[in-house]
Order: C-alpha cells, then sequence, then structure tokens
C-alpha cells in the first residue's frame, strides 16, 4: 500500500511539475539524489545537513528541511501545550531566519563565488526585513503574545465547535502547513533576488555602487515610510486597548487608566471615551495597518523583478506563490467574523456608519474583524 501511495504521488507530481518554478520542480530530485548518493555515506549524520549545503545548486533546496523542521515542531508544540498558537509566535521572526538562510547561503556553499553579484541588494532587502521584525517583535512582546498559554481566540472558539479529530487535521494542515508555508514565501524575493544571473539583470536609469538600482532606492524609501506608519498604528492601537482593558479591570488599575487616556503623536491626539470603551474596538482616526503592512512584502517582490532582464515575467510562479496566503486571510477574515457578531453589540452599527448596501457591508465587517483582532486579544 505504501509503494502504490509513493508512486502515485510520484505521477501526481510529475504531471504538476511543468507549472511550478523550477527551484520547487528540481528540490525532490536534489533532496533524493543526497541522500542516496553512496558519496555521502561516509558523512557522519549530524554533519549531513552541512554538506548538502555546501553542495546544493539551489538556496532553496537547502530551506525545506528548515521548512519542515518548523512544520513539525509548531504542530507537535500545539498538541503538547493544547494551544494551537505556537505557529503565531514564528511570524515576526521566521521571516527573517529564511531569508538570512538565503543572504549566507554564498558564503558556506562551494559554487558561492556565482551568486557574488546580488549580495549587495539581497543584503539591503534582507536590512528592510530585520526593521520590519524588530517592530513586529517589540509590539507582539508587550503584548504579551509571546506567552505559551496565549492563544488565538479564533481557535479557542473553533476547537468548541468541531470534534476533536477535525480540529487536530485543521491545526495540522491549515495553522501548521499553511503558515508555516506562508512563512517561506514571505522571503523567496530574496532568493530570486539572490540566484537572478548577472546578464538578466536590466540596465538602470541612474546606476549606483554596488551595483544597486534607482528603484532600489525608492523602493527602500517606501518600505521604511510603510514600516513608519506600522509603528504609529501599533502604538494607537496599543494605548487604546491598554486603556480599555485598565478601566474594565476589577477593580480598574487607575495609575495605567491615567498613563494611556489618549494616544499622542505629534499634533495629532486622540483621547478614548466612554463610547469607544463600550463598543470594543475603534472607528475613528484608526491608523490602516493592515492596508500598509500588505504592501510590504509586495514592495519586495517589485525590487527583486526590477533587476530582472526576461521580457515576460514567470506569470504561473508568481502566482503559485501567493496561492498559500489566499485560504489563510479568507480563514482568519470568516473566523474573526463569526466570533465577533456573538460577541460585540456594535456590528450593525459599524455597518451602517460605512454604507448598508452589500459592498459597505462586507467593508464593514472587514473592518471590524481587524479591529476585534486587538479587541479580544
Amino acid at each position: 500500500m505504501a509503494a502504490t501511495f509513493a508512486k502515485g504521488s510520484v505521477s501526481a507530481f510529475a504531471r504538476i511539475a511543468p507549472y511550478l518554478p523550477h527551484p520547487l520542480q528540481t528540490a525532490p530530485q536534489a533532496i533524493a539524489l543526497h541522500l542516496l548518493n553512496p558519496s555521502n555515506n561516509d558523512v557522519p549524520w549530524y554533519r549531513s545537513y552541512s554538506h548538502f549545503h555546501q553542495t546544493a545548486s539551489d538556496p532553496f533546496h537547502t530551506v525545506l528541511p528548515l521548512l519542515g523542521t518548523a512544520i513539525l515542531g509548531s504542530y507537535v508544540m500545539s498538541v503538547i501545550m493544547r494551544n494551537a498558537s505556537q505557529i503565531d509566535r514564528m511570524w515576526t521572526t521566521f521571516p527573517v531566519i529564511y531569508s538570512w538562510h538565503f543572504a549566507l547561503f554564498p558564503l558556506f556553499n562551494q559554487n558561492g563565488a556565482a551568486f557574488a553579484h546580488n549580495l549587495p541588494r539581497v543584503w539591503l532587502m534582507v536590512a528592510m526585513q530585520i526593521v520590519w521584525s524588530v517592530r513586529l517583535t517589540y509590539h507582539t512582546w508587550r503584548r504579551g503574545l509571546y506567552s505559551f498559554n496565549e492563544e488565538d481566540y479564533r481557535y479557542t472558539v473553533w476547537r468548541t465547535l468541531v470534534p476533536t479529530w477535525f480540529f487536530e487535521l485543521f491545526s495540522f494542515f491549515f495553522i501548521s502547513i499553511g503558515q508555516s508555508v506562508l512563512l517561506l514565501i514571505m522571503a523567496l524575493p530574496v532568493h530570486n533576488a539572490l540566484v537572478t544571473p548577472l546578464n538578466e539583470h536590466k540596465e538602470s536609469i541612474l546606476p549606483l555602487p554596488l551595483g544597486l538600482h534607482l528603484s532600489d532606492v525608492i523602493l527602500v524609501s517606501l518600505s521604511l515610510l510603510d514600516i513608519y506608519i506600522q509603528w504609529n498604528a501599533d502604538n494607537q492601537q496599543y494605548e487604546y486597548q491598554t486603556y480599555k482593558h485598565a478601566l474594565k479591570a476589577s477593580p480598574p488599575d487607575t495609575r495605567t487608566v491615567a498613563a494611556h487616556k489618549a494616544w499622542q503623536h505629534g499634533s495629532s491626539r486622540i483621547e478614548w471615551t466612554s463610547r469607544d470603551i463600550k463598543r470594543g474596538f475603534l472607528t475613528r482616526h484608526v491608523a490602516p495597518t493592515r492596508a500598509v503592512s500588505t504592501p510590504q512584502w509586495p514592495a519586495e517582490r517589485i525590487d527583486e523583478i526590477s533587476v530582472d532582464g526576461h521580457d515576460e515575467p514567470d506569470v504561473c510562479a508568481i502566482c503559485l506563490s501567493r496561492l498559500p496566503g489566499l485560504p489563510n486571510a479568507c480563514g482568519r477574515v470568516c473566523g474573526s467574523e463569526h466570533v465577533m457578531e456573538g460577541s460585540l453589540g456594535a456590528v450593525d452599527w459599524f455597518k451602517a456608519k460605512v454604507g448598508g448596501d452589500r459592498m459597505g457591508s462586507r467593508r464593514a465587517r472587514t473592518g471590524a474583524c481587524i479591529e476585534q483582532d486587538w479587541a479580544v486579544a
């Protein structure tokens, strides 16, 4: 039975392989050759991965064992801790870890000199990811989300609505596998920038030192602006939620209430009202956290293709690289909406405020779901 399953899997992969990006096409063969190569028998097991890293032809091949370890580790921890949010604690750092892996690949690979011409741009992209990661890691830490007892409220509710076996399947495939793959996808622009051959680089309008282009400067500036807006949005939400929970505590935490009764940034100041607290989520002067965080990663994708000399981009590869994020995003928004409908009485009012038509109602639900991510945390 196992042989039949393996044969069927190989046959299925052979049918879809022509539509996959080249590194993904060649990954199974590269890993199999490493495992079955007789010359590797003399390599100790604890050095097997480092030997694979030294001899691999593509850095994508060497990141797959790390991805497998992240998937299994996050799922095993979720089972042991009875907490499905273990993967959430990896969001702040793992995209950067994968990017570091790609950036360091030429230093430890026997053919690393072939990628040296791309290292300045690669390290510039990694630097932007580090800045993004520092901002998100700090925000996650001060909210207490690194606690192993903290679980996404949607998972807690979902666990009570479905059989245990179904939730475990959901936890393994949607949470552990789906989100781990998504974290790797966020680092793929660095991989693509690293492996672009020198003869495929476009001519720059304004050549800069180290082979950089004017587009690199523009996109770095936009990325820093984007992160700055995210930082302000984090602070705005943090002040509001801290004030709300301190005021609702029994007895109220008067010191925290006094320290967080308003959000101040430059000349802008928002003082929280009793209506804001009763509602449970912000409806005025809301900083567009998701609206600006989403372009952060496409900006890196643009930076990567802006130096690629192909007249026709690999549209199939680009689309496939985005697919795993779609069910994740849809699942999170729908899950938020389901929980929110039963927990917040202000949802109908929020819908009416932004428009009663079908498009407005959908926009209201999505916006309120985003706020509810903070409100229930």
